[in-house]
This record gives C-alpha cells, sequence and structure tokens, in this order.
C-alpha cells in the first residue's frame, strides 16, 4: 500500500496498526481505552466472546434494520446478507464470526440544504464521521501514530452556532500545514475574533506526532459530525468524508454492553459500564430488543442508541457526494486492506 489519505503508508507504526487492544476486539473479558492519555480499564462485559448475544435476538434486530441495511447495500455497497432478510443459519449461539475488514467508495446525490456560499476547501482535510462503538477510536488511534497526519482531540468538533467559525479556522489550518516548517499557529493571524478563538481552540487541541518538516494532512476525528449535519451538508461533495459504519446487531449489542442503563450506578467512567458495578446478559439484551424501547430502563437510551443511527445512516445517503465508508468488524486493521 503505498499512501493512505495523501500520507506514506509507511509512517504508521505496525505496533500502533496491529496492535490494537480496545474493548471490541479483547479476548481477555475487558479492554483498554487506547486513545485516553492514561488507559483505563472498561467493561469486563464488552462484547464477551464467552457469552455473545443470542441468535434469536440477531434475528429480532435485523427485522427492525432492513431498511437501514438496505440503503448501506444500496448507497454504500455495504452487504450485511442476515439483515437484508437472507441466511442466518450461519448463526450459532456457541460463538459467533466476523466478516474481514472492507472499505468501498461510492457517488450519492448531493444534498443542497445549506445555500451559503464557501470558499473552496483544502485538499489536505479529512472528516471521520459515524457512531461511537463503530471503531472510531481505533481509527482516531491509528491516524495521530503518523508524522504527516494532524489531528484534534477526538470528538472534537463545530460548537453549536459557531460553524462558520469553525469552517474558517479548520480550513486555515489545514492551508497551513500545506507549507513544511511553517508554525500552525500562525494559521489564526489576522482572523476576526470569533474566528481567531475558534482557531486557538483547535491548534490547543492538536494530537500525535505530527512533524512540520514536511506537509500534512489535517484529519477531523468527530463522531458526532453527521449528527449535527450542518457542516455534513455544508461540505458535501468538497471536503473528504469518512463514514464509520458497523453492523446494525453487532453495534447494539456493543453499545448495550459498553454504556450504562438509565437508573444504574455510574461506573468509574461517567456512563461506561465496569466489572465490579454492572450486569449485562444476552437474555437482557433479549428483554430490551424485543421491547422496542419501551422498557422504562431502556427508554431514555433507546433514541440514542438506535433510532438516531439508523436515521443518520438514511440521510447520510443524500448528505455526502463522496464517501468511504469503513467497515471493520475484525481485530485486523482496515488499512490492511485499502489499496
Amino acid at each position: 500500500m503505498a499512501s493512505f489519505l495523501g500520507v506514506s503508508a509507511s509512517g504508521f507504526p505496525l505496533d500502533v496498526a496491529l496492535g490494537r487492544t480496545n474493548s471490541q476486539s479483547s479476548t481477555g473479558h475487558r479492554g483498554v481505552d487506547t486513545v485516553q492519555r492514561d488507559p483505563v480499564r472498561i467493561g469486563v462485559y464488552e462484547i464477551s466472546g464467552n457469552r455473545p448475544m443470542l441468535c434469536a435476538t440477531r434475528r429480532a434486530i435485523y427485522s427492525k434494520t432492513q431498511d437501514v441495511c438496505r440503503v448501506l447495500n444500496s448507497s454504500f455497497a455495504v452487504h450485511y446478507d442476515a439483515c437484508l432478510g437472507g441466511s442466518t443459519s450461519k448463526c450459532v449461539d456457541k460463538g459467533m464470526q466476523t466478516d474481514p475488514a472492507r472499505a468501498v467508495t461510492t457517488m450519492a446525490l448531493p444534498l443542497n440544504s445549506f445555500p451559503a456560499s464557501m470558499e473552496e476547501a483544502p485538499s489536505n482535510l479529512i472528516v471521520v464521521g459515524g457512531f461511537a462503538k463503530c471503531s472510531s477510536s481505533h481509527v482516531f488511534r491509528i491516524l495521530q501514530s503518523h508524522p504527516n497526519t494532524v489531528t484534534f482531540g477526538k470528538q472534537v468538533g463545530s460548537l453549536a452556532g459557531q460553524e462558520v467559525e469553525f469552517e474558517m479556522a479548520a480550513f486555515a489550518i489545514a492551508r497551513t500545514l500545506q507549507i513544511p516548517g511553517k508554525p500552525v499557529i500562525s494559521a489564526c493571524t489576522g482572523m476576526p475574533l470569533r474566528a481567531l478563538k475558534e482557531c486557538n481552540r483547535l491548534v490547543g487541541w492538536i494530537r500525535g506526532r505530527y512533524d512540520n518538516s514536511t506537509a500534512a494532512v489535517l484529519v477531523i476525528t468527530d463522531i458526532f459530525f453527521l449528527e449535527k449535519k450542518a457542516l455534513a451538508h455544508r461540505w458535501t461533495g468538497k471536503v473528504k468524508l469518512l463514514f464509520v459504519v458497523r453492523e446494525p446487531a453487532d453495534y447494539l449489542w456493543a453499545a448495550y454492553n459498553f454504556w450504562i442503563l438509565p437508573g444504574e450506578r455510574k461506573g468509574l467512567q461517567n456512563d461506561w459500564t465496569d466489572m465490579t458495578t454492572h450486569t449485562r446478559s444476552p437474555e437482557l439484551f433479549h428483554d430490551l430488543v424485543v421491547a422496542d424501547g419501551k422498557m422504562p430502563a431502556w427508554q431514555p437510551r433507546s433514541d440514542k442508541v438506535t433510532g438516531l443511527w439508523f436515521n443518520l445512516i438514511q440521510d447520510v445517503k443524500n448528505a455526502s457526494a463522496t464517501i468511504l465508508v469503513l467497515k471493520s468488524e475484525a481485530a485486523k486493521p482496515f488499512i490492511a486492506d485499502l489499496p
């Protein structure tokens, strides 16, 4: 592989690309959040290989998500056979097999709901959007390890009401990164006050091993980028958008195991589950799925964990003119399969 996102693939350290230890591929019953400065232990029940979800639960989820899977299939060429109504005979309760990583590109009709004009976007600006529990942490960790890739903190994006200032700052920073040796902070010089504050905020969030002796690519890794919609529509066809997606049943199972339910005690890390406080089981997960958001303990989070994700997939088929869909369901890193 010669390049990835416009930078040399040789710059990705193998220990980062291959040394994935986060909870989605953990075989030791618990994972490590590899993005935190001081990695912390999280959810002992996270995607437990010993207690996978029931096959009946998978079938129930597929029955509710076929319309979403059709969008993924028709607009993004991401094919989940079982979710599309194909055979589910491969599902056995003693274990689950996952597909290898893959990546595809596609074209979709642009959505012109943001009529305001904008300056031409720099060619070295990329956005990684998607959803929690879809490997965005691993993608971010790989990107920040490259000396010619600049990233802000994970989930650092535009603030409400400051989309224009965010655009000005991000574009200016990206253009500055095109010039070897030029200090990044110089991108903020001469900006109006509101844009200056936003530019300084973003520069302060720069993470990774960036070496400014060469030109670099700016990658915004904000999993909430699509939820904010305004910039997603405004940047249609003008900025490279990477959309991180995951098989619906696996996504919901991950969300259930990772986050606490309303009414449960908080864990060591805000609303993350932990082994000393929370209990998870395939049977309870099945009850929650079948209840379809109507169980009191599930209702407050049902839109965030289920409906919002599915609605955005429906919306994004019209919101982006060029999308690279990353589908990663195996421990092998996705970059290994990219040309």
